[in-house]
């Protein structure tokens, strides 16, 4: 348990490790030597990538009149074998420069990819309207927007439209509020690769060629 605490407090600046310290804190409560074999193999992991550094370098010129605040997710569907609940990963970017990140299991069971994608554009909707938030307080720009990125065409086309078929009258009301607002103009919501989407490190475990793509 206190390896996991230090852990949680790397994740800031790993972002590589975040998926697998979401998943070794969902067994704190009753740790087993499965958990146990997982947490070494981690630490060994860490240990041969000492020399990882976490850059912010922004890559954008400072505009006084408009921010863009750029935002991909992703889910892995059912992916824990154990409870298949699905994970939902974000990623927040500002002025070309990665600075909010996180990988979070879902709350509900998904019964279908498309809809744990757009649980997934929920979570990094709520993240971005935060973030969105404390930068108004600033009063720094005049319009700020947000531009989500999924690589799910079922999970924009739920988030895209506006109401409820009889396939999604079970989808929990707390994310119907991505509907309003896409319509509003708040939201905007595009399709982007799945080989092109940086999520996938939050979501599902990653081989060394992925990590490196990344």
């Amino acid at each position: 348990r206190k390896s996991v605490g230090r852990l949680q407090w790397m994740c800031p600046l790993r972002p590589d490790i975040n998926y697998a310290v979401k998943e070794l804190s969902r067994g704190l409560a009753s740790p087993t030597r499965e958990d146990q074999a997982k947490l070494k193999h981690l630490l060994r992991y860490l240990k041969g990538t000492l020399s990882y550094v976490f850059v912010l370098a922004v890559k954008i010129t400072l505009a006084c009149q408009l921010l863009e605040i750029l935002v991909y997710c992703d889910s892995d569907w059912a992916g824990d074998v154990k409870t298949r609940r699905s994970t939902s990963g974000f990623l927040l970017t500002l002025f070309g420069c990665s600075f909010h990140f996180g990988s979070r299991t879902q709350a509900v069971h998904a019964l279908s990819s498309g809809e744990a994608e757009l649980y997934g554009i929920g979570t990094a909707i709520n993240e971005s309207l935060h973030i969105k938030s404390f930068l108004e307080e600033l009063r720094l720009f005049k319009t700020i927007k947000i531009h989500v990125h999924s690589d799910s065409t079922a999970g924009i086309s739920m988030a895209a439209r506006f109401g409820i078929t009889k396939r999604l009258r079970h989808v929990q009301l707390r994310f119907l509020f991505v509907q309003c607002l896409v319509q509003q103009g708040v939201v905007q919501i595009y399709k982007v690769l799945g080989t092109q989407n940086p999520c996938l490190l939050y979501t599902s475990p990653s081989p060394r060629d992925r990590q490196k793509s990344r």
